[in-house]
């Protein structure tokens, strides 16, 4: 008796596993394709710039560099006023931007670079800002970038009337 025991419990035992392995092998398949798909994922990680990963901190994905910035807005002039004299022109920015390179362009060919490198970023020709008595009347468009990659420039147009003055030179 005790060995038709063992046999039904052994043939019970047989039968569960042939039920159970279709469970079995298809569970571990699926945990396999995941296991290809992060181990993919790394490798796509590991190729990209280190300036560009997030660092991992347990389920929680940080960035490793500050958010790009933006320009918000020039301080001292709107867009289509008329200006003449001392301007002091600044621009407002949110987040890292780096330094700016500002581009001012007008009447003919005229075109004048200048680089600010720290927050007010203020566009100054002159010593503390801008004479305009410098430059012909006209229309003028003053261009802001970043020298962070990636943000958006910023761009105001005004004109340039100064009451019957005449350019004694121009900023190189």
């Amino acid at each position: 008796m005790d060995a038709f025991r063992r046999g039904w419990l052994g043939l019970a035992l047989f039968l569960s596993a042939l039920v159970l392995m279709p469970v079995l092998v298809v569970q571990f398949q699926h945990d396999a394709s995941r296991a290809s798909e992060a181990a993919d994922d790394l490798a796509a990680q590991q190729t990209t710039p280190a300036s560009s990963q997030p660092a991992q901190t347990g389920m929680i994905m940080a960035p490793t560099s500050a958010p790009p910035g933006t320009l918000t807005r020039f301080e001292g002039v709107a867009e289509g006023t008329i200006i003449q004299g001392f301007q002091r022109i600044t621009l407002s920015t949110t987040g890292q931007v780096g330094g700016i390179r500002y581009t001012l362009t007008g009447p003919g060919d005229y075109s004048y670079t200048l680089d600010a490198q720290t927050a007010p970023y203020l566009f100054n020709p002159h010593p503390g800002g801008w004479l305009t008595s410098d430059v012909d009347d006209g229309l003028y468009t003053l261009r802001a970038a970043a020298t962070n990659p990636g943000i958006a420039p910023a761009t105001i147009r005004f004109r340039i009337q100064n009451a019957a003055a005449t350019p004694r030179h121009q900023p190189t």
